[in-house]
């Protein structure tokens, strides 16, 4: 009997080690589990802000291209009016020279037309019909040239006018050509800035998706691991406090099964965690075999592991991973806050949300958005991400 006493003793104590053990390995694995959600919160927030600031430095590269563009063609469009009034001044004093020229060589031949009257005055009387009709000739001549000399200058005149309309024609059509071309090239940008920002989104929500679908795995490993834990626990409890409550537990109970808990106690005393192992299907067979026979007022450990066995959560819901609404024309962060309010938080849920529906989510007043453009943008986005 005293040898008995001594195992069960010994038996007790290391119950209350496995006790302490188990208590601290609960410990240990809530702490696990909270510094695994940190982790998963730190990297959310890392995620978010590194979206952010690529959001900023793309508006910012954005916005510093079409201020340099806007400056270019300011500058084009005032070396263009530079260039027109330097034409324009160069044009206007070379008529004004010719004009100048032309009323020099007038009054040079009108000065020499007086001096040669002058000269001829004094020999009027002897000069005859045929003298006369002859400087009429001249006179009649000379007006003809100078008629001659205004119309070839009209002309050219005309003539230089009309290339300068047609220069100035042909650099208003380069100039609205190179605004068209400017402008069909930023619509070219802007869809495919477009198109990479929803293809990162897309990649880092299967990131997300993938990270989040593998921490739920190992979480609802973990909960399966302690389950089976405090299963074997509970197996060795009931095994344990049937032997601590009954006296004559060695000579009732069956012969074969309690030997071999007791030569693996002796086996290797310095492993607790062995010996938890080894006895534990040996233990669940025999409180599966003596379970009529345990008491109705027993409410000890073997309670308390099933009812944690019982309250252990399974992982079965559907992770929804939201996406980024405000890719939506019309939809800012308070819109997506108040569709996420709503319980709309993915494309394919504002896809099949009807208008009223909508209309109630974001709870403004007065002039109400297009509904009907949200729900075909977020089709199409559904469509895409397949």
């Amino acid at each position: 009997m005293d040898s008995f006493a001594q195992d069960m003793l010994r038996i007790r104590d290391e119950i209350v080690s496995l006790r302490g053990a188990r208590v601290s390995f609960i410990g240990e694995l809530k702490n696990s589990v909270n510094e695994t959600r940190r982790h998963a919160a730190a990297m959310i927030n890392d995620f978010s802000r590194q979206r952010a600031e690529k959001a900023g430095s793309d508006k910012a590269a954005l916005v510093f291209f079409a201020s340099g563009l806007r400056t270019q063609v300011n500058e084009m469009i005032n070396e263009f009016g530079a260039h027109r009034s330097r034409m324009a001044a160069g044009k206007k004093a070379e008529l004004l020279d010719c004009v100048s020229n032309t009323k020099q060589a007038v009054h040079e031949l009108k000065n020499a037309v007086d001096k040669l009257l002058k000269g001829l005055e004094g020999d009027r009387m002897n000069m005859s019909r045929e003298t006369r009709a002859s400087l009429n000739g001249f006179i009649s001549d000379l007006r003809r040239e100078i008629r001659e000399m205004l119309s070839g200058f009209d002309s050219a005149r005309q003539e230089r006018t009309k290339e300068t309309k047609t220069m100035l024609a042909d650099c208003l059509s380069n100039t609205r050509r190179f605004v068209a071309d400017t402008k069909r090239d930023l619509r070219s940008m802007q869809k495919d800035f477009t198109a990479a920002r929803l293809e990162k989104a897309r990649a880092d929500r299967l990131g997300r998706k993938d990270f989040i679908v593998e921490l739920s795995q190992n979480m609802a490993g973990l909960r399966q691991e302690t389950g089976d834990l405090l299963r074997r626990l509970s197996g060795d409890f009931h095994q344990a406090g049937r032997i601590w409550r009954s006296p004559a537990a060695p000579a009732a109970a069956p012969g074969p099964p309690e030997p071999a808990p007791e030569k693996k106690i002796e086996e290797e005393p310095e492993r607790p965690e062995a010996k938890l192992e080894e006895k534990a299907p040996e233990a669940e067979r025999i409180v599966e075999e003596e379970k009529p026979a345990v008491p109705e007022t027993e409410t000890g450990l073997a309670a308390a592991g099933k009812k944690e066995e019982e309250a252990e959560p399974v992982l079965k819901k559907k992770e929804i991973v939201p996406d980024d609404l405000t890719l939506i024309p019309e939809i800012g962060p308070s819109r997506a806050r108040h569709l996420n309010e709503a319980g709309i938080y993915t494309f394919e849920q504002l896809a099949r949300s009807p208008v009223e529906t909508l209309r109630k989510a974001i709870k403004e007043k007065g002039r109400q958005p297009d509904f009907d453009k949200w729900i075909q943008t977020a089709k199409d986005l559904v469509s895409k991400k397949e």
